[in-house]
């Protein structure tokens, strides 16, 4: 699955998957920058792995 992600503000990273799915993420204006993004690359590929099984469960 793939998927598109933009940062539209300094703490707001949307993703948008080739499915149609948004995520925004919101973060603390006090957040470290790192932290960002390796909590945006967790989550993000959690998301993903948990719509997959989603779509492979139905079938």
């Amino acid at each position: 699955m793939s998927s598109v992600i933009h940062r539209v503000a300094e703490n707001v990273v949307v993703m948008k998957t080739q499915s149609g799915c948004t995520v925004t993420i919101k973060f603390r204006k006090e957040d470290n920058p790192d932290i960002e993004n390796i909590v945006t690359d967790n989550l993000l590929t959690s998301y993903e792995q948990r719509i997959k099984d989603s779509i492979f469960a139905k079938k």
